[in-house]
């Protein structure tokens, strides 16, 4: 029996529910709702209909306790960061969500030690992303030399990310070429106003031999045979694309120092693929670490040396695999039990 879901309060992955998917559409085929990417809040409990709605999936801290008194059950997909800081965060997702989907297998222990139900069931990406053992017919797409030793630069997606890693990245590409003929840079830009900036710090510096390409980051990250990129979400694209990476990160001064002041953030490592694998599988150049020298020789080491390289994508590989589950199927299994257990 077809059974009715309330709309969608907040942007989530649109992998919940599959047409042709007897399971998924079966018991999300009436989930509806805005994409807009906000937190939820006032707004996002103005769209559910409290009256005849059953469960709610989405970002659902701000209005848990709305639902709660409705008698609507609630998931919260995906589940915010709060394993890496601000770990006091999960009791207010305690209090919203009746269940947790998590896309990393570490996070539903992490849950379980807080009271809160929670169930893996993979990365949407996982099940998108095929690894590119050949960069030729990227380069060939972004018209770069099809056989140059390419270096791809991923500087962020915001203007805070990219304006404090800018400098070092092009100085460190500047570097690399000085030292190394035949190199080719290539650098993956979020907007057209990160790519005028980015474009005027080539210029200020003097080194203006990198392609900038523009909302093509997969195909950038592709091309390269070594990829220099900012922490965040990127770095598990690179991993999923399987190419060697160099992680780095900036922040302000003050709020470097106040992060390790309060101990906000209780991670040993920051890259994605180090978070997964439990190990330093890639550079992680922070703060006062994140030079043009380090990132230069960081991304040398691994051009130099094949064996590291070779290790490096079987142990990718392997990661991919782990995160590969069928998202979409796994997530709308999790909420079809869910919803069974109201009935």
């Amino acid at each position: 029996m077809s059974r009715r879901l309330a709309r969608v309060a907040v942007a989530v992955p649109r992998v919940l529910a599959r047409p042709d998917d007897g399971r998924g559409d079966r018991h999300l085929q009436k989930a509806r709702g805005r994409n807009e990417g906000g937190a939820a809040g006032g707004d996002a409990a103005e769209q559910l209909d409290l009256a005849r709605d059953e469960l709610v999936i989405g970002g659902l801290v701000g209005v848990g306790d709305q639902l709660d008194d409705a008698g609507i059950r609630t998931a919260h997909y995906v589940s915010p960061t709060v394993w890496a800081w601000r770990e006091r965060r999960v009791r207010k997702i305690a209090r919203a969500a009746d269940r947790v989907l998590c896309l990393f297998p570490f996070e539903p222990a992490f849950y379980e030690r807080h009271g809160v139900v929670a169930d893996y069931v993979g990365h949407p990406l996982a099940d998108q992303i095929t690894a590119d053992r050949e960069p030729r017919a990227a380069r060939n797409r972004l018209g770069l030399d099809p056989v140059a030793t390419t270096i791809a630069l991923l500087p962020g997606s915001r203007h805070s990310e990219t304006a404090r890693l800018a400098e070092p990245m092009i100085e460190a590409a500047r570097q690399l070429g000085s030292r190394r003929g035949g190199l080719q840079f290539v650098a993956a830009m979020a907007s057209e106003s990160i790519e005028a900036g980015f474009r005027e710090e080539m210029q200020r510096l003097g080194f203006e031999r990198i392609r900038l390409v523009q909302g093509d980051p997969r195909t950038v990250i592709a091309a390269g045979d070594v990829v220099l990129c900012a922490s965040g979400t990127a770095t598990l694209e690179v991993m999923l694309v399987n190419r060697p990476m160099v992680m780095t990160y900036k922040v302000s001064p003050s709020t470097f120092r106040l992060g390790r002041a309060l101990r906000l953030v209780k991670l040993r490592w920051f890259s994605l693929p180090n978070i997964l694998a439990g190990e330093g599988l890639v550079p992680e150049l922070i703060q006062d670490e994140a030079t043009a020298g380090n990132l230069a020789r960081a991304a040398e080491r691994w051009l130099d040396d094949e064996g590291a390289r070779s290790e490096l994508a079987k142990r990718f590989n392997d990661l991919h695999a782990e995160l590969r589950c069928d998202a979409a199927t796994r997530a709308a299994d999790s909420v079809a039990s869910l919803l069974e257990a109201t009935r």
